[in-house]
């Protein structure tokens, strides 16, 4: 099973939006590429960054609105049938995000290693 990791590295001062936009292009870009080289998109395994805004932003954005944001990206770049694992450094972070992003995606498909 191929396991693909885009990442958009939350450095920088960059705003929660800034950083949906470009996860958005850099998933297009990397789905175009698979498209391209014939990859069998149903059998991969994907491992996107969740929409956070760069650690040094101003703006701290709440669970509520990671989960909103990561799921909102995920549901127009990503077919149903990719599994999705997130990863993070912090389960004290992680885990508000999780389950708020388990509510709004209504589906069981949300990983967390």
């Amino acid at each position: 099973m191929p396991i693909v990791e885009p990442e958009v590295l939350p450095d920088g001062d960059h705003n929660i939006e800034t950083a949906r936009r470009v996860t958005v292009e850099v998933l297009a870009f990397v789905f175009k590429a698979l498209a391209d080289h014939h990859v069998f998109l149903e059998g991969i395994l994907l491992k996107p960054n969740m929409i956070t805004p760069g650690v040094k932003c101003a703006n701290r954005a709440s669970s509520e609105d990671i989960a909103y944001f990561t799921v909102q990206v995920s549901r127009s770049v990503v077919t149903d049938e990719v599994i999705i694992l997130s990863t993070v450094v912090s389960f004290a972070i992680c885990t508000p995000v999780m389950l708020a992003k388990q509510a709004l995606a209504g589906s069981p498909k949300w990983g967390q290693l």
